[in-house]
């Protein structure tokens, strides 16, 4: 239903239990069956419903009733595209400096690791659009100093934090220092914008 086909065709529960074997052969009105696994005609079950009465509609109609609202796949990943696309939309406040960068954190699925789910993944952004946006700091100030000061916390910029790691990529691109791992290398890439 979820994928909008049909209810038709076969479904196999493997290892049923003796209470579901027992539930299927009294909803199909068959005799005991053994074996390591339960196979059920969805047209059979659709037929049961509706000759009994118990469901006039069929077996969609009784799963609706049983299950509530079955939410169609399309429309699931269509929110959750949406989700996302909405999750992204604090970068649009970064200048044309940062354009080719928010292209490529945009599209890399970086964000999407470093933050998991779009809420997240946009209050992430959030902080690290404030932190690109005040940078070059001046006068000159520690990450420590520059974080409390832009963000409120003085540690939220440090190493290994998700907003670190943005942070960090939006710089490189804006200072052209390659992006690499090393102490050395983001000290560098950090004295160049003044904190």
């Amino acid at each position: 239903m979820a994928r909008e086909k049909p209810l038709t065709g076969t479904v196999t529960l493997t290892a049923p239990t003796d209470v579901q074997r027992r539930a299927a052969e009294r909803l199909l009105g068959r005799g005991p069956r053994e074996g390591g696994s339960l196979t059920v005609r969805l047209e059979d079950v659709d037929a049961v419903l509706r000759r009994s009465g118990v469901s006039p509609d069929g077996l969609a109609a009784a799963v609706t009733a049983l299950t509530g609202r079955v939410d169609l796949i399309a429309e699931q990943k269509a929110r959750e595209a949406r989700a996302w696309e909405q999750a992204y939309s604090p970068l649009r406040l970064l200048g044309p400096d940062l354009a080719e960068w928010t292209a490529r954190v945009t599209g890399n699925g970086q964000i999407r690791r470093l933050a998991r789910t779009p809420e997240t993944a946009h209050a992430l952004l959030e902080n690290a659009v404030k932190a690109l946006s005040a940078l070059p700091a001046e006068p000159a100030v520690s990450v420590a100093a520059f974080a409390a000061q832009i963000l409120g916390d003085a540690h939220a910029l440090d190493d290994g934090r998700p907003l670190t790691t943005v942070v960090r990529s939006g710089i490189h691109a804006l200072t052209g220092i390659e992006e690499e791992k090393g102490a050395r290398r983001q000290r560098e890439a950090w004295v160049r914008w003044g904190s």
